[in-house]
């Protein structure tokens, strides 16, 4: 597999392998399959991979969507271990019965968006819109705050969050099947809501948008 890095040092990794720079003058880097099957975890058809650390612990946490709307915690072993174990899921606040569960293809975003003690997450959905939860009690409940993006003309709804222009706002992508993706911008530093800045970013007509810098 190769990965193509820009001179601004910044990447779009999409679905299905496909990558794409941002910027000009790009160079190559190659990356060694390391498993097909990462710890043995199957969530079935759809899987949405984020790493963050939920309880601040040192640990790290993987949270997977899957196609039944539903996220499932896998905590890292040790400091700096590739081995990830436990299934643990996340509960509405006060419903200690239900799962979480946003109807089907869940694909999550952990951030903080307002700079406090607790993570905020955007996830995304099948249909049509990106709901904003914040972390409440032991952090594996989730208290719904807003439906973040809505009214979406495409589904397979995947968020990501980075600040693509260093001016202290949040930069929100969304990624959809089959269409552009869409960037927005916090209104405000440490705001909860989000402006539409394009709904064509850079052009690509690509899913699931990751940003990461690689030098």
């Amino acid at each position: 597999m190769k990965i193509f890095i820009s001179n601004l040092s910044k990447i779009i990794l999409v679905s299905f392998l496909l990558m794409y720079t941002i910027g000009l003058q790009a160079q190559t880097r190659d990356f060694d399959l390391r498993t097909t099957s990462f710890n043995g975890i199957d969530v079935g058809y759809s899987a949405a991979p984020f790493f963050t650390d939920l309880d601040q612990d040192g640990l790290l946490d993987l949270v997977i969507g899957d196609q039944d709307g539903f996220l499932r915690i896998y905590e890292q072993d040790e400091v700096n271990s590739t081995s990830f174990s436990g299934h643990t899921p996340f509960f509405m606040e006060g419903d200690d019965l239900n799962d979480l569960d946003v109807g089907s293809m869940s694909s999550p975003c952990f951030v903080n968006l307002d700079n406090d003690e607790h993570l905020e997450v955007i996830i995304g959905a099948y249909h049509y819109n990106a709901n904003l939860y914040v972390q409440a009690g032991d952090g594996y409940r989730l208290h719904h705050i807003s439906t973040i993006v809505d009214n979406i003309d495409g589904d397979y709804v995947a968020p990501f969050v980075i600040d693509l222009d260093n001016n202290n706002k949040l930069d929100l992508l969304i990624g959809m099947r089959g269409d552009d993706i869409l960037h927005y911008e916090q209104s405000s530093i440490n705001s909860l809501d989000f402006t539409l800045i394009s709904s064509s970013f850079s052009g690509l007509d690509l899913e699931t948008p990751i940003v990461i810098d690689l030098l």
